[in-house]
């Protein structure tokens, strides 16, 4: 991988790889040295390791319904306890191992998820003064909770979003969307998304996630339109920027899917962005011919600011 340019890896992990439901608080060491084996592979090579923690106790995805996570002291308690846990973990680790506190997490009530960020944060600062940690927004890391993230007076924070838009192309056909699952209509870019209203008038119930795409185009000026959300958050805030995760599932043409991951990576260069390439949950993909090799959450590109 380093051998390919990549700079950093985005490595996932779920708490049950340490510590499980009828045992809080006691974390299983056999787990945890998969995690340390991982992060030393990487650091011996050069690379980087961003530490996601990709899925919390009771940690939900339904906009609909109460996200556990937050509502429940118990996994509140626990998913600070794990910071503060690895923080003391990896103290003695210089600048290139770096905290991700959580992904994509999402809160129909748009506040509680602060609050708990704020103690995660906390947890490790007890610890670790210096140590990066990345911030994601509300609404699976959207674009548009930028504008409603919470700024922190700490210089070792940087903040992130993930983009898939559109997601009616970049999820196309994908087995765990419902909506798009049913919709099942090969979209390509640039072009547009043939009988979506058709399709909202049979299933009003996905309307609320997909009628924004009736009257667009998955074309390079929706691109730039939707990523002016980036760009006005580095100019008006001053703060470092990373696009945690973008791609096109593997359901997509591959043309399509190539030429709207290059054109992200012209965007995302007049944008100052720094980013992570991930294939949607599903199975690897690779674009040589644009210089794009994926192996799930490999990042290949610098964060900023240069911190690795």
């Amino acid at each position: 991988m380093a051998d390919w340019g990549f700079d950093h890896v985005r490595l996932p992990f779920d708490y049950d790889l340490f510590e499980h439901d009828d045992k809080p608080y006691l974390y299983e060491e056999e787990g945890l040295k998969w995690l340390d084996q991982a992060v030393d592979w990487c650091l011996s090579r050069g690379l980087s390791v961003v530490l996601d923690f990709h899925r919390a106790p009771g940690q939900g995805y339904d906009r609909e319904k109460p996200n556990m996570l937050l509502h429940e002291r118990e996994h509140w308690l626990r998913y600070v306890a794990v910071w503060r846990m690895l923080a003391k973990r990896f103290a003695s680790y210089g600048e290139k191992v770096i905290f991700e506190l959580l992904n994509e997490i999402v809160d129909p009530s748009q506040y509680l998820y602060k609050a708990l960020i704020r103690d995660g944060l906390a947890a490790i600062r007890e610890s670790d003064k210096q140590r990066w940690v990345i911030v994601g927004g509300n609404l699976f890391n959207s674009i548009d909770s930028l504008k409603e993230i919470e700024l922190f007076e700490d210089p070792y924070v940087m903040y992130n979003f993930h983009y898939y838009e559109p997601v009616v192309f970049t999820h196309q056909k994908a087995y765990f969307c419902e909506d798009l699952s049913i919709y099942n209509q090969e979209i390509h870019y640039p072009g547009s998304f043939p009988e979506l209203q058709q399709f909202l008038n049979s299933y009003p119930e996905h309307a609320d996630k997909n009628h924004m795409y009736v009257w667009e185009h998955n074309t390079k000026n929706y691109m730039e339109k939707r990523l002016q959300a980036a760009e006005r958050f580095h100019q008006y805030t001053g703060r470092p920027l990373y696009c945690g995760e973008f791609g096109v599932i593997d359901t997509a043409p591959v043309d399509s899917a190539c030429r709207w991951l290059s054109d992200f990576r012209i965007v995302r260069l007049d944008c100052q962005l720094s980013y992570s390439y991930g294939t949607c949950g599903v199975q690897c993909v690779t674009y040589p011919e644009i210089g794009i090799w994926n192996h799930i959450y490999l990042i290949f590109c610098r964060i900023v600011p240069k911190v690795i």
